[in-house]
């Protein structure tokens, strides 16, 4: 678990450094949930996501759980994995599939 942490990390500031958004600050706002729902056997992060204020798309499939980890106020996420934009800014969102793994999702929304 604990490399599991530091492989997260790493992977935010990496995509904070390339998206110019994350701070040391921002690191630190909230701990990564954790959930004894599933075992985790793989992390897979998938491309970022865009949408524009208002779209929306969907996260995860049947038998997923998914949880808004940083954007609230950015996105709602409602527990069938519908994402919709509601105003500017980066959200990101992770999906425990039922398939054992988990998918790190970076969503960027603009006007």
């Amino acid at each position: 678990m604990k490399y599991l942490s530091k492989a997260l990390l790493c992977s935010i500031a990496a995509f904070g450094l390339l998206a110019g958004s994350v701070s040391a600050e921002s690191l630190n706002q909230k701990p990564v949930p954790v959930t004894t729902d599933f075992t985790v056997l793989d992390t897979i992060v998938n491309p970022v996501i865009k949408l524009k204020v208002g779209w929306s798309t969907w996260i995860g499939m049947s038998g997923s759980k998914v949880v808004l980890v940083s954007g609230e106020g950015v996105v709602s996420l409602d527990q069938y994995g519908r994402v919709v934009a509601l105003k500017p800014g980066n959200a990101t969102v992770y999906n425990y599939a039922s398939d054992g793994n988990l998918y790190i999702n970076y969503i960027q929304v603009t006007y």
